[in-house]
Parts: structure tokens; sequence; C-alpha cells
């Protein structure tokens, strides 16, 4: 089972000391562009201000420095948006592929009785389907991060225009917390079972049409069709569900943000008609309300992704952080060549699931002699194979080479 969410928090920081601390060059760079970015999208709410506050004063002179104001920001914007994906993305693809390596190595100098658990095609969701779900978390981070710099960046700006419609229109905002953190929770449920099923499905389908030839043999078409439709049906069911939740997002933040300017319109119609407001603040605080929306909304849709890769990180360490049982014993015995004698000695073997496959089996093949195993199909012949290069241990008896347990030998030997 994947490991529970507090586990999974404490992978985020795994993730970033393990695989994504040797690009943190790269990171802060992409970090630094960002924040360049937020101030330049912040910087629109107080250079309206001041064009508005120019036009009402008569400044002659801001026809010629409010188009200018205004080109700079979009170039700042445009500028640093453009270096910030390119050296994220080249971290976090380097990430990716490291990841990528770092399971399919493990998976090679797996315990076989684990490599057998899945299929090799469900297992292969994992480098693909999985490690994407991570990276577009990580990712996730990364926007989330940009959308709160420009959200408190403007923020700033605005409570520097007037800090108590400032904070009026933030506490609109806040309500949103408990509803996407609602919102979070099932998509984290709903993912982790679509992550099975997809699994299930590559594992039905790879297996389904790699032994077509045996199926129109004994007629098992419909029989697998059955299966593959059932699968087919609930990954169906549960994409639908989970589209359901995470669209309720944009909505929410677009019937915030109407809030949050409807009250903005109301509170400032008040304070205009008191005296206490200009238009040049008014349309400085409605342009900041402009820029937080998108960033806003932006935060609804990375924090469903955070969860699906909370889901995904979850899988992946379950293959990272297996441990072998069939390893070396302490002063494990290297040999360079052997006669060849072997022998088993009331050899006992069980299967991880339970199936006993051998029990007591005595062999003694002498060096340099050939045996042949004959038995029908399940009698425990390949078992014996599997047994003598420790693909699994014995569960009774002693495997003897030249003498020697073989569970003396190092697995090199």
């Amino acid at each position: 089972m994947p490991p529970e969410d507090t586990d999974i928090q404490i992978g985020y920081a795994r993730l970033w000391r393990d695989w994504l601390a040797p690009y943190k060059g790269l990171l802060a760079l992409s970090f630094l562009f960002l924040v360049i970015s937020a101030i330049g999208s912040a910087g629109y709410s107080k250079v309206v201000q001041m064009i508005i506050a120019a036009f009402e004063t008569g400044d002659k002179t801001v026809i010629y420095w409010a188009p200018l104001s205004i080109i700079a920001l979009s170039m700042t914007k445009g500028i640093s948006g453009y270096f910030r994906v390119v050296t994220s993305s080249i971290a976090f693809g380097n990430f990716e592929k490291n990841l990528q390596k770092a399971m399919y190595n493990k998976l090679l100098y797996a315990d076989l009785a684990r490599l057998q658990l899945d299929a090799p095609a469900a297992m292969a969701v994992r480098f693909s389907s999985d490690v994407g779900l991570v990276r577009l978390a990580v990712e996730g981070i990364l926007e989330a991060t940009s959308a709160i710099l420009i959200i408190l960046a403007t923020v700033g700006v605005m409570l520097s225009i007037d800090w108590k419609v400032t904070i009026l229109l933030v506490s609109v905002y806040g309500l949103a917390v408990l509803p996407v953190n609602l919102i979070g929770g099932k998509v984290r449920k709903i993912t982790k079972q679509a992550q099975g099923q997809v699994s299930d499905m590559t594992g039905d389908i790879v297996e389904g049409l790699s032994g077509i030839r045996m199926a129109r043999s004994y007629q098992l078409e419909s029989r697998l069709q059955e299966n593959a439709d059932t699968i087919f049906d609930r990954l169906y069911t549960l994409k639908v569900h989970l589209v359901k939740w995470q669209a309720r997002l944009s909505p929410i933040m677009e019937i915030l943000s109407g809030f949050a300017i409807a009250v903005l319109l109301l509170v400032v119609s008040w304070r205009i008609s008191q005296g206490t407001m200009t238009i040049a603040d008014f349309m400085g605080l409605l342009t900041g309300v402009s820029v937080i929306s998108q960033p806003a909304r932006k935060l609804g849709a990375t924090f469903s992704a955070i969860n699906q890769g909370r889901v995904a990180m979850g899988r992946i360490y379950e293959i990272l952080d297996a441990e072998n049982d069939i390893t070396d014993v302490p002063d494990a015995i290297t040999i360079d060549d052997s006669k060849g004698a072997l022998a088993f000695n009331n050899v006992g073997f069980t299967y991880p699931d339970g199936f006993v496959a051998l029990r007591d089996v005595n062999i003694a093949i002498p060096a340099g002699h050939r045996v042949a195993l004959v038995g029908r199909s399940g009698a425990g012949k390949s078992t014996i194979f599997n047994l003598i290069p420790r693909l699994f241990d014995v569960t009774e008896g002693e495997i003897l080479l030249d003498g020697t347990d073989i569970r003396k030998l190092t697995l090199d030997s």
C-alpha cells in the first residue's frame, strides 16, 4: 500500500533533497525570473492608478510615459516568463530522467518474488503515468509559488492605494480555502483508484494481446473482451468523477472574483460619494483584482495537480524503498570456480502467495553429470531451477554447491 499522506508530505522534502537539489542553481535562477515576473504583474495596478491620476490632474506628459510604462511591464513579464520556463524545464527534465533511471535500476536488482506481484506492463505505467504526474506536481508547486508571489506583490501595491478596501477584498478570496481543501482530498482519493485501474488495464491489454493465439485456440475472446470492458468502464467512471471534482475549482474562483469586484464597486461607490476615494484609486484597485483573478484560478488547478502527484509519488516510493530479502549474508564467501556438485537436502519452497511448490525434495547431482527433470506442468521443475541461482530462497532445507550452502555464497558468485 502507498504510504499515508504524512509520509508523502515528507516525500516532497525528500524529492527535493534527492532529485531536485542537484539543479538548485537552475531552479534559483527560475525563481529569480519568477519574482521579476510577479513584480511586473503587480506593477500594472500602480501604473494604471498613476495614469488615471495624471489624466485627472491634466498632466500632459502622461501621453509619453504611460505607453512606455505599459510596454516596459509587458516586456519584463514576457522575457522573464520565457527564461523561467526554459530554466525550470531543463531542471525538471533531468529530474524526471534520473528518477526513471533509479526506478529501473532498482527493479533490475529486485527480488523476483516482488517483481512477479505486478505484470510488467502494469509496472511500466509507473515509469510513464506516475512519473509524469510527479513532474506535473513539482511544476505545479512552482506555478503555485508564481501565483502566490503575484498575488502578494499585487496585494502589496493595492494596500498602498487603500489598505481597508484591499483587506476586504482579500477576505473574499479567503473564502476559497475550505472548498479547495475539500476538493483536494476528493481528487487525491479518486486519483489513487484511477492509477490502480490504469495499471490493471495496461496489464490486461498486454496479457490478452500477447496470448491472442492461445485465446483464439480455446475461444476465450469473449471472456477477454468482458474483462477489458469492465476495466474500461471503471476507468471511465473514475476519470469523469475526477474531472467533475477538478472542474469545481474554476467556478469557485470565478464566482469569488465576481464577488470581489462587486464588493469593490459597492465600497468604492460609497467612498467616492463621500469624497474619500478618487477614480484613480478605484481603477488601480480594479486592475489589481483583475491581476489577482488569473493566478487565484491557477492556484486551484495546481492544488489539484499537487494532490495527484502525492498519490503517484507513493507508488514510486514503493519501488525505490523496497528492501530485498535475498541478499549476501555477512562474511559471504566469494568463489571464482567450482566443481559443480549440487545437492538438495529436504528442500521445500512456498511462494509469497502461499502456494506450496516443493516439499521435502532430495536430489544429489555429482559434478560433471547431466540430469533431466521430467514432470507434469506445475510439478516444480522451474522452481528448482529458480532456486539454484537464488532467484528465490528455499523456505525449508538447503541447497549445497560443492558442499557449501549457496546462501553462504555471494550473489555475484
